[in-house]
């Protein structure tokens, strides 16, 4: 591809599963971060997360595979570190895939994830996927440490959106806000749980 993304040999990107919805919950700085800057933030890796963290990792991104029923947030999402004001923005691994856009010392892998936020193990145990971000082995010294450095990737804004959901309990006036601010940059749908149930599947 045109970006020179890594080939990615943690996942089979078959046309079914490149198409499944993804949603990352974003606290509203992020959305705006996102929205003005077209940027994502990172989580920098953590001590304690499960399995060891592989050398030249910069950081990753969760995503979650999208409930069958669109009506409800994905519960697996962990809930604690977002405040109330957060949203879910929607994509899918192909779009995904396509729109971020990574510096020419970073490169890209993706993982499966499990319900809990570990590594997934085995065919069903996958809840979403996780995007790694690793400094470019290539790469030492000075340029090396501006990799490790990155708290953020590049993303094509208008390529990774497909749509953005706010919870029900947010406010309709910090919803009306969210929908407003997201449609001045890119024209897709900001939708409420409850609109979603009655849209017609398909």
């Amino acid at each position: 591809s045109m970006h020179g993304h890594p080939s990615c040999g943690t996942i089979a990107w078959s046309d079914h599963s490149a198409s499944i919805d993804l949603m990352r919950k974003l606290a509203f700085v992020e959305l705006m971060e996102l929205l003005e800057f077209s940027v994502l933030r990172l989580d920098r890796p953590q001590t304690g997360r499960p399995g060891p963290a592989p050398a030249g990792l910069i950081g990753t991104q969760d995503w979650w595979f999208a409930p069958a029923s669109p009506a409800c947030a994905p519960a697996d999402a962990p809930d604690a570190a977002a405040p109330d004001a957060a949203v879910y923005v929607c994509s899918s691994q192909a779009a995904l895939k396509e729109a971020v856009l990574p510096d020419g010392d970073t490169q890209l892998d993706f993982g499966r994830l499990a319900g809990e936020g570990g590594p997934a193990r085995g065919e069903d145990a996958a809840r979403g996927l996780r995007l790694y971000a690793m400094a470019d082995p290539g790469r030492c010294g000075e340029l090396r440490a501006r990799a490790m450095d990155r708290v953020a990737l590049r993303v094509d804004l208008k390529a990774l959106l497909s749509r953005v959901v706010v919870p029900a309990r947010v406010p309709q006036h910090v919803f009306e806000l969210v929908a407003s601010v997201v449609r001045s940059r890119v024209w897709v749908d900001v939708v409420r749980p409850e609109a979603m149930a009655l849209s017609p599947q398909g």
